[in-house]
């Protein structure tokens, strides 16, 4: 049965008709009104598909959610703490929510009562001297109007509004306002594109740019009013509303309330500020070659220190990192008061046939990988003379002639010495800030090695041999197997990454490493005195300090497929930094890329009927195959492996 919006059954309804009859009028809702109606017109009722989907979003009354609140007080008074304060505050609402109140935003309260009064007169006055600003163009200068989608929308929605285009290019004459609020449309302006001007700037370093850097890409200002759900064809909106409010937003899924408080302003995000595409330096470019600069960054085989040594101020486009997850980055930030601290795991004690203190070691390492999937080894063994070399080591490699190191350029995994950067550099959404020396040994033939750092690099690896040993029988045993357990399923393949982070001169438009875990069953991870290691632990970014004479040990993907879960192979990225270069030193314990011949799978011995297995049974091959396939895109490549029932 069709139902309109009294109700009764009306079969011949012309929605059409209706529509015509309203546009024609030119005298809005408000002559709806005037006109005396008990029942709003059929146009205007919602269709019963979107009254049921309603009660998806519901506002809770029990959430207590209220928007952002951002004082602005200080902004003005050269008290830089406080403005870093308010650009986070910024930041995380933008992100966070699209929405956000601003109080003590300079504008006088008698001005934003004015401006409420001014445009309620002019609704209010004789409908035939509204009618000379009637228009449906969005080009005209000043005009009034209602629904202007009222042929294409579902329902036209109940309110009137005169829209005002008051900058440049075409700016308005202001003898082309209403007489009954042309004065203080005027006044109101002069205080709101202040106010904008000073947005627009928080807005630019809340996403690391430079303060006058979206001003230059959005010059003209958009007002838009509108009551159905929507989001803003703008960059943002500043928005005033009365004292009755009836402004709400979708949040979490829930309708949330913007309750109207005298002498504030709601901020609200805008479609083209989302969708904005921000290069190098933020200038939109239709023109870029991606593919163009990509192969000329590979050609040169001069790795990113080979930008750095040209002398450039601002990155390439193709390391600027994508809107949407600079944007998406707010939801993992680290809180200052976490006091978050990877696990600390003294192994003094650990081959002194102390029984009782090798238990409490193998305990804290069992609650480490299945928890953090990070802990940090003191007493390790390796004299910290070593450990200095080998950084000095991988730094004098990368630091020396681009030609020497040219030797060694090449982008295939299966090359025993490589000089490389960022393999996944054709499928990734952006390249990372970094150059490595990888070696693919387990006993090192010393002729494949650089000179200037071959010396080391074998010194180094014998220690970090015997200490991965001694891990992968603290793992097995934490998994409550035999201490050689493991070592008899990875014993045939370990690499070794010298990373060399360049200082960057635009740090927050780029990480060092993006988001990913390791293609290994562990790592062994050494990092110079600079720092940047990050790694995502409930749902929020933990900063590895470095602290010198410690390593670092993280559970990979494939430890987390043979163990079925129980240890967790934790998700990492590093920052760029204006400070550098930074040099890390990374072990991967692995078996060999290419071995399509030997199954890996959750292990027999620790499944049970409460304990079935997650993940498939795969080869090396499949999981390297998929691995680089991919790139470092942020999503874990063990999503790929999981059976269908979990």
């Amino acid at each position: 049965m069709e139902i309109t919006g009294a109700g009764e059954q009306h079969p011949s309804y012309d929605r059409l008709k209706e529509m015509k009859a309203f546009e024609e009028s030119k005298a809005g809702v408000k002559g709806i009104v005037d006109a005396g109606t008990v029942k709003i017109p059929r146009i205007f009722v919602r269709p019963l598909d979107e009254l049921t989907e309603e009660l998806d979003h519901i506002e809770d009354e029990h959430n207590n959610f209220e928007i952002p609140v951002i004082d602005m007080e200080s902004l003005d008074q050269d008290d830089h703490s406080r403005r870093k304060e308010i650009i986070d505050e910024v930041r995380r609402a933008s992100g966070t929510w699209g929405f956000f109140r601003l109080v003590n935003h300079g504008i006088p309260l008698p001005v934003t009562d004015e401006i409420i009064k001014g445009i309620k007169r002019f609704h209010e006055q004789d409908t035939e001297i509204k009618k000379q600003f009637y228009s449906n163009d969005p080009r005209t200068g000043c005009m009034i109007h209602t629904n202007f989608d009222l042929y294409v929308s579902k329902y036209a929605n109940w309110r009137d509004s005169l829209r005002c285009n008051l900058l440049s290019p075409d700016p308005l004459d202001p003898r082309e306002l209403p007489d009954t609020c042309r004065d203080i449309i005027v006044e109101y302006w002069k205080h709101i594109m202040k106010l904008a001007n000073t947005v627009t700037e928080l807005l630019s370093e809340a996403l690391g740019l430079e303060r006058d850097h979206l001003k230059r890409i959005f010059t003209d200002f958009l007002v838009l009013i509108g009551t159905s759900k929507h989001s803003d064809p703008s960059f943002f909106t500043l928005l005033l509303q009365d004292h009755i409010g009836g402004l709400q937003i979708l949040h979490q899924n829930q309708w949330v309330t913007v309750k109207p408080i005298p002498g504030t302003l709601i901020v609200n995000i805008g479609d083209l500020l989302q969708a904005m595409e921000i290069t190098r330096a933020g200038e939109q470019q239709p023109s870029y070659d991606r593919l163009k600069e990509l192969k000329a960054f590979e050609e040169s085989k001069a790795g990113v220190k080979g930008i750095v040594d040209a002398g450039i101020v601002k990155i390439p486009r193709m390391f600027v990192r994508p809107l949407d997850e600079l944007a998406e980055e707010l939801n993992h930030t680290e809180q200052e008061s976490s006091n978050f601290e990877i696990p600390v795991i003294d192994m003094k004690s650990v081959d002194q046939n102390e029984h009782r203190r090798c238990e409490e070691v193998i305990d804290e390492v069992r609650r480490a990988a299945g928890t953090w999937g990070f802990f940090r080894l003191v007493n390790h063994g390796i004299p910290l003379t070593v450990m200095n070399e080998i950084i000095k080591g991988i730094k004098r490699f990368h630091e020396q002639d681009t030609e020497i190191k040219k030797q060694y350029h090449s982008n295939d995994p299966k090359t025993g010495c490589m000089f490389h950067t960022n393999f996944d550099l054709y499928v990734s959404k952006y390249a990372n800030w970094r150059d490595s020396l990888r070696c693919n040994i387990l006993s090192p033939d010393p002729r494949e090695l650089p000179d200037t750092c071959r010396d080391i690099i074998v010194q180094y690896w014998k220690h970090i041999k015997k200490l991965a040993d001694t891990d992968t029988g603290l793992l097995s045993e934490a998994l409550g197997l035999e201490k050689d357990h493991l070592k008899r399923i990875f014993t045939d393949f370990l690499v070794l990454s010298g990373h060399y982070y360049p200082a960057c001169p635009e740090p927050e438009l780029t990480l060092g490493t993006s988001k990913h875990s390791d293609p290994s069953f562990f790592t062994l991870l050494l990092q110079d005195h600079i720092g940047g290691l990050q790694f995502l632990h409930q749902n929020q970014w933990v900063t590895v300090k470095p602290i010198s004479g410690t390593l670092i040990v993280n559970i990979g993907d494939l430890l987390q497929l043979i163990s079925n879960g129980k240890f967790k192979s934790a998700e990492h990225r590093v920052l760029a930094n204006r400070d550098g270069p930074r040099v890390s030193v990374a072990c991967f314990l692995n078996t060999k890329f290419s071995d399509d011949t030997k199954i890996y799978g959750p292990m027999k011995e620790i499944l049970s009927e409460v304990n079935p297995p997650i993940y498939k049974n795969i080869t090396m091959k499949e999981y390297t195959d998929h691995y680089f396939g991919k790139g470092l895109d942020g999503v874990s490549a063990l999503n790929q492996f999981k059976l269908s029932s979990n």
